[in-house]
């Protein structure tokens, strides 16, 4: 009988300490609820031997906003210590840590006005301004406090989003970026790269969706859509800006911009150069376990060290004519310029047993170069066709072309030092792809109601070429050739209306695939599908301006 209670208490507390909890609150000011504060929980180190390892110090494991309410939610956490942090343009951050347990209720949270921020906007400009609607806020910046800064850093700072492992996300999910209202076919530190020269002054506002409707790609989860402002004061503007940050290494951005408006015509330019040399350190601590017996087989300790060096080379210009108050043509350029982009990698690696005593040890060097060059020329053509509707119709093209060259080797070391083997190989890879797409949308408003139509065609031709050679050869490996076009033909509608207190939204979109794809080594077959995306919302705003 002891034994059976003793299995059933080690299953227990197996099963205590393998589940995950959920982490909630609600974010107020003065007990008002406040909506589109961004939640960042960070993980604590819970032992002395992790607090030198870059796996267990401030790494963000999660990140929400709260909804119109001011309550937030967080699922699926290890039980273990972590730091929240709470934080919305002018209010001072909220850190608080957490040791939690089962459905921890941290209940009401109360944000105060950061009276630094407040200081500054009195003196330089006015602060950002917030509306919100249901599954929308809309965060407008123009000649505000952040148009001094660059298009990446307004994201960062617009309620809701929160920059994550160097991706900006959005209710804890990656998100899609839009320019006026066109997909922006960027990711990771190419969109960074490109946001960062896209001068602040150009931003009019932002828009944060939460909930896209069927005017937008089924893909996209949730939107970040920049919209760009227009000056309507005839004559000359220009700026030149310069930005300067000291770290390991010096690294500085010039942007020249320049804005024109005469008579029907306006012309924007923008263009910036930024040199940057960056330098990144991190120390690993990793433990295997037996499958077996559950102990200590080895231990890994890494030491890792990358050098990023780039110069980066960005325009963007936009020529819009408006003939009469019904019709407007834009055409619109930018361009993004990455040459000998490099990564210096150095990593060491000891390998442990579990009294601490050296297996082997190998280090790691490698070099990888990239070119990359972005090209997008945008057409937009819109008309009103009488008071109740309008039209949009957009062309547009993108050319991405991206080389990529890397060379590594590694060395590896008995427990007295002696070298045992040496292992490595170098890589060589191209990739370019051409975007084709159109675009009409058309806008009713009738009987109460806002309609919305459109069609959308879209083409992706994309060419990889990609080598692999080992160390031990002297020629080149062969060359594997990757071939990819995908035809997207897509249709939506969607009405808007209210009724009182209530409102309606509710939309169809449907999307017609088809794939040819090539490999040099295998035949593809080509792929064809087609999917309907449904939209209903339903809103109701209660007497206290909740929803």
């Amino acid at each position: 009988m002891a034994k059976h209670r003793f299995l059933l208490l080690s299953l227990l507390t197996a099963f205590l300490w393998g589940q995950n909890y959920s982490l909630s609150g609600q974010i107020t000011q003065e007990n008002t609820p406040l909506s589109f504060v961004t939640i960042v929980i960070s993980q604590e180190p819970e032992h002395p031997l992790e607090e030198t390892s870059s796996m267990f110090t401030g790494q963000i494991v999660a990140a929400t906003i709260s909804d119109d309410e001011g309550r937030f939610s967080v699922d699926d956490l290890p039980q273990g210590h972590y730091s929240l942090n709470a934080q919305m343009l002018g209010f001072a951050p909220h850190n608080q840590v957490i040791s939690l347990g089962p459905s921890t209720d941290l209940g009401q949270i109360n944000l105060s006005p950061s009276e630094e921020q407040l200081q500054e906007v009195t003196v330089t400009a006015r602060a950002p301004q917030i509306s919100r609607e249901p599954g929308r806020l809309t965060f407008r910046v123009a000649q505000s406090t952040l148009s001094t800064t660059d298009s990446y850093n307004i994201l960062t700072k617009t309620p809701g989003v929160v920059a994550l492992n160097g991706q900006l996300t959005v209710k804890n999910r990656p998100t899609t970026i839009y320019l006026n209202n066109k997909r922006l076919y960027l990711s990771g530190s190419e969109l960074k790269d490109f946001l960062e020269g896209l001068d602040a002054k150009l931003i009019e506002s932002v828009e944060v969706i939460t909930n896209p409707g069927a005017n937008y790609d089924a893909d996209a989860s949730t939107v970040l859509n920049l919209t760009t402002s227009r000056s309507i004061n005839p004559g000359y503007k220009g700026s030149l800006r310069g930005m300067y940050r000291q770290g390991v290494f010096a690294k500085h951005q010039w942007t020249s911009t320049h804005l024109l408006t005469r008579d029907k015509h306006q012309w924007f330019l923008s263009y910036s150069i930024a040199p940057k040399k960056e330098n990144k350190n991190q120390e690993t601590y990793i433990r295997y376990l037996s499958p077996l017996t559950q102990q200590t087989a080895n231990i890994w300790e890494g030491d890792f060290n990358r050098v990023t060096d780039q110069l980066t080379y960005q325009a963007y210009a936009q020529w819009t004519w408006s003939p009469n108050t019904n019709h407007e043509i834009s055409l619109s350029g930018q361009s993004a310029i990455t040459p000998n982009k490099r990564f210096t990698n150095l990593q060491e690696n000891r390998i442990l047993t579990p009294q601490y005593f050296t297996q082997e040890t190998f280090i790691t060097k490698s070099n990888t170069d990239f070119n990359t060059s972005d090209h997008v020329v945008d057409l937009v053509w819109q008309a009103v066709i009488n008071t109740n509707t309008t039209a949009k119709t957009t062309a547009q093209i993108v050319d991405y072309t991206q080389d990529q060259n890397q060379d590594l080797n590694s060395v590896y070391y008995d427990p007295l030092g002696q070298n045992t083997r040496n292992e490595g190989f170098a890589t060589r890879s191209d990739q370019h792809t051409t975007i084709g797409l159109g675009q009409i949308d058309i806008n009713h408003n009738s009987a109460g109601a806002t309609w919305d139509f459109g069609v959308k065609g879209t083409q992706v031709d994309t060419k990889t070429n990609w080598s692999l050679t080992p160390n031990s050869s002297t020629a080149t490996g062969p060359v594997e050739r990757f071939d990819y076009k995908e035809q997207v033909a897509a249709a939506y509608g969607r009405m808007e209306r209210s009724f009182g207190q209530w409102s309606l939204a509710t939309g169809l979109r449907y999307e017609n695939t088809q794939i040819t794809r090539y490999n040099s080594q295998e035949e593809l077959p080509e792929l064809g599908y087609e999917n309907w995306f449904p939209e209903l919302t339903i809103t109701r705003e209660l007497p206290n301006v909740q929803s």
